[in-house]
């Protein structure tokens, strides 16, 4: 057998042992916590039915697609122990870490960049928390992540599959989370910088997934003209009963609970990221992309912060997308150490710390419903 016949079974076992272990995470307790308030209003709409639940959320602040995936997994399975559909969580998850790995391979032509990523997000407190909500936050977390490696395609290979995937996922975002488009806006800024030419057929993907998701505006402003009442506030955007100001306070606690209040680690090696990537023989390629996750994880959050001071749009779990591109940023790291050793050692060392102090990523726990 060659050696890289041994190194590629060596990369498929460590992957499979990684995502075992996500699983694991994700599903430990699964049921421990009873069904509480938000999830509640999942299970009711997952008994509507597909046009029902969607005349229904017309009410809610959220579009209808993790609902309607919640409705078919309950039709499909025949359960609705709690257990059974907080997998519709779970699996999602489990597959974000998945494609976390599949994008630091891609990008970074590196097993270790995407194992690194990946078990960054398998043992990361704040997605294991959602992992385990009957909530749409880890589904968005997938498409996400999926949108950009079919980004990556799109720019990169070119062809109708990546061009018309990159749009289905945008839309499918678009209609799972709103705030989904500050990942597009990300996206946009990035090939704006780092590849210009193909900005304007960027802009005309965007315009068909837009084309997609019309169909559903009105019902958007609905939704805020209905939170507006509700909260008997003014302005003319925000989720207004659930947002939280820009403040040093809700800063610090957006690190601590991102990174398991292991923020000076986690900054450490986000930011070795960038110094390596340029003070190394990188190619210009690595460089693009390591600044695209960094753009993704940076740029993304300072956004949500910065409009905050004028529209009530943050909450700690809104900007949940960003943890990948900080996934990202820790397995270029380990990948640019010197020695496969080093590497090994800094991986093992990551899933030991991630374990002990994911439950430091957790939000406190929420009164049944």
């Amino acid at each position: 057998m060659r050696l890289t016949q041994k190194q590629s079974l060596l990369s498929l076992f460590a992957i499979c042992a990684v995502c075992l272990l996500g699983w694991f995470m994700f599903v430990h307790h699964l049921r421990y916590e009873s069904m509480w308030t938000d999830e509640w209003f999942s299970w009711q709409y997952s008994q509507m039915g597909p046009l029902e639940l969607t005349r229904s959320t017309a009410q809610d602040v959220h579009p209808p697609l993790y609902y309607t995936l919640l409705w078919l997994w309950t039709s499909l399975s025949g359960s609705q122990d709690l257990l059974v559909m907080r997998l519709t969580a779970a699996f999602p998850a489990l597959l974000a870490v998945a494609v976390g790995y599949r994008l630091g391979c891609d990008w970074f032509k590196s097993r270790w960049a995407g194992l690194g990523a990946a078990v960054f997000l398998a043992t990361s407190g704040i997605l294991i928390y959602y992992a385990r909500e009957l909530r749409m936050y880890a589904l968005v977390v997938l498409l996400a992540a999926a949108s950009w490696w079919y980004l990556w395609r799109w720019l990169h290979r070119g062809g109708r599959t990546a061009a018309l995937g990159y749009l289905a996922l945008v839309a499918l975002m678009l209609y799972t989370y709103y705030f989904s488009g500050f990942m597009v806006v990300t996206q946009l800024v990035y090939v704006a910088f780092f590849y210009r030419r193909r900005w304007f057929g960027l802009v005309r993907l965007l315009v068909v997934s837009g084309l997609i998701f019309l169909p559903w505006v009105p019902v958007v402003f609905h939704q805020m003209d209905v939170e507006r009442q509700i909260s008997k506030r003014g302005e003319l955007f925000g989720k207004y009963n659930a947002t939280a100001p820009t403040t040093i306070e809700n800063i610090t606690l957006f690190l601590n609970t991102y990174t398991a209040k292991q923020s000076g680690l986690v900054l450490l090696l986000a930011l070795l990221a960038l110094l390596l990537a340029y003070q190394t023989a990188t190619s210009a390629a690595f460089r693009r992309w390591v600044m695209a996750a960094a753009l993704w994880c940076f740029f993304t959050i300072t956004t949500f912060f910065v409009l905050n001071l004028w529209f009530p749009i943050y909450n700690l779990r809104y900007p949940l997308p960003i943890i990948t591109g900080l996934a990202l940023l820790v397995g270029v790291t380990v990948y640019l150490l010197r020695s496969d050793w080093t590497r090994l050692g800094v991986i093992v060392f990551l899933a030991v710390v991630g374990m002990v102090s994911h439950f430091d990523g957790f939000l406190p726990a929420r009164a049944p419903y």
